[in-house]
């Protein structure tokens, strides 16, 4: 059981920061709101871990289970706009827990004299549930948490195709006012990793070493809207490029039963489009195996090279991916571009 005070100096008194410049006379204007009340951040941890080793060590197993929770965080609370700050310190009411799993497991496969060969594997399920938060639908969070669910959550809206009369996407106006208001996000998608970890297998023979590591994901988030580009106001004014299935399964004409609305640049297209993007339409799986690193090296003879120690080595990083994620990349999302896939290759002397 820990606590945590790190809230900086003066953290319960109003401060300000120098401003603008009124007639060649420095001002003053207000920086951070002050909170008389607030107290120690409560962390409670827990963890237990086994290690077991077989045939020698040649097999060895690290398993080990946490579980941490934390209550009376200290937090910059968010404000409403019309307070003239963004935010606040104070405790929070909430309380997190944070539980997980963590495996490796390291075996070694060949051990001889001339080639060896080991295995290393490393597995991890991360989760975390917002336990409670009293009085939440009175708070800033009401649209951002809900207790009992993760943390790392995206309220969107409910999809409800796309009208065959009108040929645009339409979501779920749950309290039936004719607008669309954060209140109607009433669905929502896990962002985050369902499980991860990694697979390293190593060999060496004679003067030859080779490295080659696989990364695993399994996650959720939000899939790529690209191809259902309907409102093209939302890709700055233009056209932009498309997928060839982008023109699949469009709506023409009245009573058409599509999946993807009509392409215009009208407003009302452009809104149902950007509806449709924060709905959970767009929202399952991304996961991938990528082929991370592979490096392979040899090691010169030392009779070759009198008292000169050589070695040549090539480096590849991000050389495949394989996946079902449609879109730019699954690791970094929708509107980032993947990593580049390097290719290196050198020699090394040492005098």
């Amino acid at each position: 059981l820990t606590g945590n005070d790190q809230i900086g100096d003066y953290a319960y008194l109003d401060t300000y920061r120098s401003a603008y410049q009124y007639q060649g006379i420095g001002t003053l204007g207000p920086d951070r709101l002050y909170n008389p009340k607030y107290g120690w951040e409560v962390n409670k941890k827990l963890e237990g871990a086994v290690e077991l080793g077989f045939l020698n060590d040649r097999i060895l197993l690290t398993t080990a289970w946490y579980r941490n929770s934390s209550s009376n965080q200290l937090i910059n609370y968010q404000l409403a706009g019309t307070t003239g700050y963004a935010s606040v310190l104070q405790n929070s009411p909430a309380t997190v827990q944070n539980t997980g799993l963590e495996m490796e497991l390291t075996t070694t496969n060949i051990s001889r004299r001339a080639l060896t060969w080991s295995t290393s594997v490393n597995f991890t399920v991360p989760k975390n549930k917002l336990l409670s938060f009293p009085n939440i639908e009175s708070s800033s969070y009401a649209n951002t948490y809900i207790v009992g669910k993760p943390l790392n959550i995206t309220k969107v809206y409910r999809y409800l195709g796309v009208n065959s009369s009108t040929g645009l996407y339409e979501v779920e106006d749950v309290n039936g006012d004719g607008q669309y208001t954060p209140e109607d996000k009433v669905s929502y998608y896990i962002q985050g990793e369902n499980f991860y970890g990694g697979i390293n297998n190593s060999f060496t023979f004679k003067g030859i070493q080779a490295d080659i590591l696989f990364q695993f994901v399994s996650q959720k988030g939000q899939l790529s809207y690209l191809e259902y580009g309907g409102g093209e106001l939302s890709f700055n004014n233009g056209i932009g490029n498309r997928p060839a299935s982008a023109s699949q399964g469009r709506w023409e004409k009245s009573g058409d039963n599509a999946i993807k609305q009509y392409f215009s640049r009208a407003d009302d297209a452009a809104a149902a489009l950007n509806r449709f993007i924060t709905s959970d339409a767009l929202t399952g799986d991304s996961y991938y195996i990528r082929l991370k690193n592979v490096s392979l090296s040899y090691q010169l003879p030392n009779r070759l090279l009198k008292g000169i120690k050589g070695r040549f080595y090539l480096q590849g990083q991000n050389l495949l991916t394989f996946t079902d994620y449609k879109g730019l990349d699954p690791e970094s999302g929708i509107s980032s571009l993947p990593p580049l896939t390097t290719v290196v290759a050198g020699i090394q002397l040492t005098f």
